[in-house]
């Protein structure tokens, strides 16, 4: 499984082994579509890009083009957002949230 830094805290790897997912969500991006800018406190965030492709970007570091295939790990506590670029194609996407505390809220919307 290759891996490439994409800046101080976002790692983009190449296809993913199987592995036994606990949680998570599949997730399905219009074109032109954007999460809005959120975080989420004491999790990291997995977005595996299924079909299209997704720019995600986290605060103040930039935006990275992650492609089907691909995927990207979050780190927990960063202000960031994903967004369908593309004006033809729809992405989707498998998201799967770890988190390290039961207590606090898995996301926080920026306002």
């Amino acid at each position: 499984m290759g891996q490439e830094r994409l800046g101080p805290s976002l790692r983009r790897f190449g296809a993913l082994a199987p592995a036994r997912v606990t949680g998570g969500e599949q997730t399905r991006s219009a074109t032109g579509s954007a999460a809005p800018w959120h975080m989420h406190p004491s999790a990291q965030e997995l977005l595996q890009v299924i079909e299209g492709a997704l720019a995600v970007e986290v605060e103040g570091q930039g935006k990275a083009l992650i492609e089907a295939g691909e995927a990207v790990i979050i780190p927990a506590d960063l202000v960031h957002l994903a967004r369908n670029e593309s004006t033809t194609a729809a992405g989707k996407a498998l998201v799967v949230h770890s988190r390290a505390a039961k207590d606090k809220p898995l996301t926080i919307m920026r306002t």
